[in-house]
């Protein structure tokens, strides 16, 4: 994510210098803004990294956020497998696209 800024193959140093003096971040990817489950993730890391530690998400914050986030990612894809066999069901057993 650094290509712009750093040579190929950066040594520690010039990785140390990029993302900690120079508090350089690499911007989320679009889609993963847009994403349903992943803008929450794009925006918990954002968090995480704010510089100030007293304004930080604490960890049994974000232990929460993400157990919250697996759940809704649990129960997405329980209701898509339920979809996919209701399909099947419905179909006789022949996939359809």
């Amino acid at each position: 994510p650094y290509e712009d800024i750093l040579p190929n193959n950066p040594i520690f140093e010039q990785m140390r210098d990029v993302v900690c003096t120079r508090k350089i971040r690499s911007p989320p990817s679009p889609r993963w803004q847009t994403h349903p489950i992943l803008h929450h993730l794009v925006r918990l890391c954002r968090e995480l990294w704010i510089e100030d530690p007293a304004c930080r998400l604490s960890s049994l914050n974000v232990k929460k956020q993400l157990k919250t986030q697996m759940s809704l990612i649990e129960n997405n894809l329980s209701n898509i497998n339920i979809e996919s066999q209701q399909q099947l069901t419905q179909n006789d057993g022949r996939w359809t696209p």
